[in-house]
């Protein structure tokens, strides 16, 4: 860059280390943010955040340590967008301890939460199965200015479901939508989901009914779940009529044959070969 009299400044400097930090040529980036610094050139927030989200992508918590507190001494203020991407790869990794200490922190230095940031803690609960906790926190959450989204819905329904508080999650289903806020494919992939894991195959078959007449279209993972529920219910021949439905709606093929192997992988779908395989390759 220097060689054609081009002076490179902070912005260019933190474009190239995001783009770094991206592709995953994490050292190149650290080795450019080195040589940022070097030339007196400071690092901006958003040099910072490229740097601490490919850091927490390859789990150096330490690195992400050491640079939040570099940060801190440089006087470049970490932003909700920092600490977000902190607390959010902390509980992916069920480091829920940590990340709660990094919201403290964030409380502490006055930057407000937002919705992604509970959206991320609520998601932590869930993954460790702590239902409760995570009930109590989303029912915080409106009292603290933020409004839950159909994203943060999603979590705790899935939370529930995979807990098998089936009830409970469609409370929240119910609530969701008496707020204003539409369910989306993944709402209901879910619900269809934990009711087939329960058994409650009559309402799984009434969302994906529902699904459909709000206009959403049902997805591989959508008709999967239901074969699945119902196969392993032994309702075989619900399941060829769904496959049916599958095969009509224009789903592709490679949709198809995973659908197609959960109907023979059960009691009873071996039976019926001949009839699965003919409507296969209609």
């Amino acid at each position: 860059m220097e060689e054609i009299s081009f002076a490179p400044d902070s912005a260019t400097y933190s474009t190239i280390i995001d783009s770094l930090c991206k592709d995953k040529h994490v050292t190149e980036a650290l080795k450019l943010f080195s040589e940022m610094r070097g030339k007196g050139i400071p690092p901006d927030v958003v040099t910072y955040n490229s740097l601490i989200h490919a850091m927490c992508n390859s789990c150096q918590w330490k690195e992400v340590t050491r640079l939040l507190n570099e940060m801190m001494a440089n006087n470049c203020k970490p932003n909700v967008i920092t600490y977000n991407i902190v607390v959010d790869a902390l509980c992916k990794e069920g480091r829920d301890l940590e990340a709660q200490n990094i919201f403290e922190r964030m409380i502490q230095q006055g930057v407000e939460p937002n919705i992604v940031t509970y959206s991320s803690l609520l998601d932590g609960y869930c993954l460790q199965g702590e239902m409760d906790a995570a009930r109590k926190l989303f029912n915080s959450i409106t009292n603290k200015g933020c409004v839950p989204d159909v994203f943060t819905y999603n979590i705790i329904i899935n939370g529930y479901c995979k807990a098998k508080r089936i009830d409970e999650a469609m409370e929240l289903f119910h609530e969701m939508t008496r707020n204003g806020l539409i369910p989306n494919v993944v709402t209901y992939n879910t619900l269809i989901g934990g009711m087939s894991q329960v058994g409650r195959l009559a309402v799984a078959q009434e969302l994906f009914k529902e699904m459909s007449a709000r206009g959403l279209v049902p997805n591989v993972i959508t008709y999967c779940t239901l074969l699945d529920g119902l196969c392993k219910r032994g309702h075989i021949h619900e399941a060829l009529g769904l496959f049916h439905v599958m095969q009509n709606s224009g789903t592709n093929v490679n949709a198809r044959s995973s659908c197609f192997i959960i109907i023979l992988s059960f009691p009873g779908g071996v039976s019926l070969e001949r009839e699965a395989l003919e409507s296969f390759l209609l």
